[in-house]
Formats: C-alpha cells, sequence, structure tokens
C-alpha cells in the first residue's frame, strides 16, 4: 500500500469516526434539552431552531458548487480560478445573509413579544453569522481534502456542546441554552481560524457568483424543499396553537430524525457510487441497482426501526421526559410515517444522477403546499398535534407516490413495469401495520403490567417481520445474496 494510499485510508476512517462520535453526542443533546427545559420553553427553542436551520440555505447553493470545483481547478493547477471562488462564495453568502439577520434584527427590537422571544431571535442572528462562518470553513477544507482539521472540529464542537448545554440549561435555563449555542460556535471558528487560516484574496466576481449559484441551486434545493416538507408542520403548529404544544409535538422530530439517520447514512454512501457508474450502467441496471434496489432495501429494513421506535417511546417518555407525554400518540403517528419518508428518500439518487432536482423539487413544493393545508384544516377541526401528525404521514405517502411517479414517467415505464418491479416488496408495509396494530388491538382488551406488555408486543412484533422477512430471502431478486451473517 502506497503511503498517499494510506493517508487517504486515514483521513476517511478518522472523519467516520468523528460522524459517529458527533451524532453520538447529538443524541445526548436532544434529550438534554426537553429533558431541563418546560414544554414551552423546548418549544420555543425548536422554532428558533427552524429559523437556523433554514438560514443554511441562504448561501444559495454556492457552497456546493464550491466544494466540487475547488478540486477539479487545484488539479489543474488553475490556483487563481480557485482563489476567484473561494472569494466570491465568501462573499457572496455574506451578501446573502446579512439583510436576512438584519432583518430578524429589527424585528426583534420593534415587536411586541416577549423578552426570552426576543432574546431568543437576538441569538439566532449571532448563530445565523456564526454558522455562515464555521459552514464556509468547513466546506473549504472538505474541498481541499484537509479532513483531519474537520474531524477534530466535529470531535470538539459535539464534546463543547455536550458539556456547555448540560451545565448551562441546568443553571440558566433558556438563557442557558441560548449562551452554550453561541459560545460553542464562538470556540469552534477560534479554533479552526487557529489551526487552518484562510485568507480570502480575489474580493467579489458577480459572473462567477451567477455561475456557482446555477450550478449550486439544483442541488440546494431540492435539499430545501425536502427539509420543508419535513419542518413544516412545526410551523403550522406555532403559528396556529402555541409554544407549549409545539414543545408536546417537538418529541416527534426527535424520534423522526433519529430514525431517519440511517437512510440518510445509505443515501449518502450509495450515491458517490452511483455518480461514478451512472454513465457506465445501461438504463435497467442504473434503475435496478439505483432505484429498485434502494427502495426495496429501505422497504424491507425501517419496520425493525420503525417497531421498537414505536413501542418502546412511550414507555420511554414516561421515565425520561414524563413533561412531555402528550407528545406521545403523535409521536408514534409520525414514527409510522417515517415509512414513506425513508423511502422517498431512497428516490433521491437517480433524481440527482440524472440531474432533475429542480423539477422534482417542484413536485416536493406542490406535496409541501398540500402538508400545510392538511395540517391547517386538522387543527381547524379541532384536532391538534395529533391531527397534525396524521396530516404530516398523509404527505409524506404523497411525496414517495409523486416521486416514484416522476422517475416511472421520466424513464416512460407504464404502471404494468413499474408493478412487475416492486411488487416483490409491497408486502412489507401491510405486514408492519399488522405487527404493529395486533398487539395495539389485544392489550386493549386486557390488562398487563406496562414492561410485559412492551415486552410481548416486541417479541410478537419481530418475530412475524422476521419471518416475513427470511420468507422473502428465497424469493426475492432484490435480497439474492443476502446473508444475515455477512450483514452483522
Amino acid at each position: 500500500m502506497s503511503p498517499h494510499k494510506e493517508s487517504i485510508l486515514k483521513s476517511i476512517s478518522r472523519y467516520t469516526s468523528s460522524n459517529i462520535y458527533q451524532r453520538f453526542c447529538g443524541i445526548i443533546n436532544v434529550f438534554i434539552k426537553p429533558k431541563l427545559l418546560t414544554p414551552e420553553l423546548y418549544g420555543l427553542w425548536n422554532l428558533l431552531s427552524i429559523f437556523i436551520t433554514y438560514a443554511t440555505y441562504l448561501h444559495l447553493g454556492t457552497r456546493n458548487s464550491m466544494f466540487y470545483l475547488l478540486p477539479f481547478y487545484k488539479a489543474r493547477k488553475d490556483r487563481q480560478r480557485c482563489k476567484i471562488i473561494e472569494s466570491t462564495t465568501y462573499y457572496g453568502s455574506l451578501f446573502m445573509t446579512l439583510p436576512v439577520v438584519a432583518c430578524i434584527i429589527v424585528y426583534a427590537i420593534w415587536a411586541d413579544i416577549s423578552l426570552v422571544f426576543r432574546i431568543g431571535l437576538i441569538t439566532v442572528c449571532i448563530i445565523v453569522l456564526l454558522n455562515w462562518y464555521f459552514d464556509y470553513y468547513f466546506n473549504y477544507l472538505a474541498a481541499y481534502k484537509d479532513f483531519k482539521i474537520v474531524s477534530f472540529a466535529n470531535y470538539k464542537r459535539a464534546s463543547i456542546a455536550v458539556v456547555l448545554n448540560v451545565a448551562l440549561i441546568y443553571f440558566f435555563h433558556i438563557y442557558g441554552l441560548y449562551m452554550a449555542s453561541v459560545i460553542t460556535l464562538v470556540i469552534i471558528v477560534i479554533y479552526l481560524r487557529k489551526n487552518a487560516p484562510v485568507t480570502i484574496e480575489a474580493g467579489f466576481h458577480l459572473k462567477e457568483f451567477i455561475h456557482l449559484v446555477k450550478k449550486g441551486f439544483p442541488i440546494m434545493i431540492y435539499n430545501i424543499t425536502n427539509e420543508l416538507v419535513s419542518t413544516s408542520d412545526k410551523l403550522v403548529v406555532a403559528v396556529f396553537l402555541d409554544h407549549k404544544q409545539l414543545g408536546f409535538y417537538a418529541i416527534t422530530g426527535l424520534v423522526f430524525n433519529f430514525l431517519m439517520q440511517i437512510p440518510i447514512d445509505a443515501r449518502d454512501v450509495v450515491e458517490p457510487h452511483l455518480m461514478e457508474s451512472f454513465d457506465e450502467n445501461k438504463k435497467e441496471e442504473a434503475l435496478f441497482d439505483f432505484f429498485f434496489k434502494p427502495l426495496a432495501y429501505t422497504a424491507y429494513f425501517m419496520p425493525f426501526l420503525i417497531g421498537g421506535a414505536f413501542f418502546t417511546m412511550p414507555i420511554f417518555v414516561e421515565i425520561v421526559l414524563p413533561k412531555y407525554i402528550p407528545g406521545i400518540i403523535p409521536t408514534q403517528i409520525v414514527i409510522v410515517g417515517c415509512y414513506f419518508f425513508s423511502l422517498a428518500y431512497a428516490v433521491r439518487g437517480i433524481i440527482v444522477a440524472n440531474n432533475w432536482q429542480i423539477k422534482a423539487a417542484i413536485i416536493i413544493t406542490v406535496v409541501l403546499i398540500l402538508n400545510v393545508m392538511l395540517c391547517i384544516f386538522a387543527i381547524w377541526l379541532g384536532f391538534g398535534i395529533n391531527g397534525v401528525s396524521v396530516a404530516s404521514d398523509i404527505s409524506f405517502l404523497v411525496l414517495l407516490l409523486s416521486l416514484v411517479a416522476f422517475v416511472k414517467n421520466k424513464y416512460h415505464y407504464t404502471f404494468k413495469h413499474l408493478h412487475k418491479h416492486m411488487k416483490d416488496f409491497y408486502w412489507t408495509l401491510p405486514a408492519m401495520c399488522i405487527a404493529i396494530g395486533t398487539p395495539i388491538i389485544a392489550f386493549s382488551t386486557i390488562t398487563v403490567n406496562k414492561y410485559v406488555e412492551l415486552l410481548l408486543s416486541l417479541l410478537f412484533f419481530y418475530a412475524l417481520m422476521s419471518i416475513l422477512f427470511i420468507l422473502s430471502l428465497k424469493r426475492s431478486i432484490y435480497l439474492k445474496g443476502f446473508q444475515i451473517k455477512k450483514f452483522w
């Protein structure tokens, strides 16, 4: 093995380990906040977090372009073009961010809102600016494959966030969370500047900015529309109900994000291979490997995660987060909806490979509008956050069906042809519903200890799903060659 190859492997190993560690600390942070905050304050923080999340897209795709173009021009030793891309991305993303920050500050100063919300909005502005700088730095270093610094930044940011959240939220409540979020980012930015100083030399170039936006915006718009579909329900709850109900409903996001991490990771692994081999494959082979097969694997394996989360979540909330018991039912409803959303994630690869993001984003936007309307309608009917969760599940299903139909039409498939490929895993959804619904019905007529009920429900669920999965190993073309021993 060459030293260069060994260095690459070390970088990959270090970066992957840092992501795993960051995810583990993220889970701890996720539970710290609702544990130490009241539902009202936790709901407020979730509302503020949505603003922070959306603000990360203000670069309009320029950072996506920089990530791909810097290695391209570096390999061709075009240092001047690299400088122009670096500086244009830096200033362009800043120019897009500053007006939004200014508007939020004006609103925070003049609006008739509570002090805790006012300070929260000002904190959001500080975090958005720090995130702008950190995200630029992160993409810059990743583009130049400096994964050592990136990995250490992941480790430090995750560790500092856990320590500060525990200490500051415990003593200062929501204000402690504000402080912890800002201080963590300040420390990481200082660390990056000290260990990997970046010099912005070439200034802002309007033509280059337009070019970067054209190249990166399609990738970004697909991501942000997906983000909107999965978060718009929280915005509706915040607007039409109150922060307390949003706090209860925020538990759905906690579990949703945890379950969706597996499909996201799978997508990140599959897509690079797709981009490398897509042109080399015939149409049928590409569709099988990067459309039907990811759909099938997701359909087969997600129920095992969904069932465990569905049955264990109520007892977990009762023990760890008793203040959030009203959020149990909507969370269980959303857990089931994760099945549809995870399958929609699996469709992304073939869409990105064909550069269909903009057209797909239009479809997702229509689903987004539908989601908002259904959520509002559910609240108007008096179903509250339970109705909102049902509305979200319906939207996730519509999203999945719409994207599958979109790909079908692009490849000029008939429904008969589509059915031929997908009938192999149709059974997974009804089987999952039966495995979940049977214990619910059974224990609604008899009373047993809740821990015994949990154990028996899990045993029934996993026994049924495992039997059906083992049977499918013999007949499914997608699971051909799959061995449980190799998997583990």
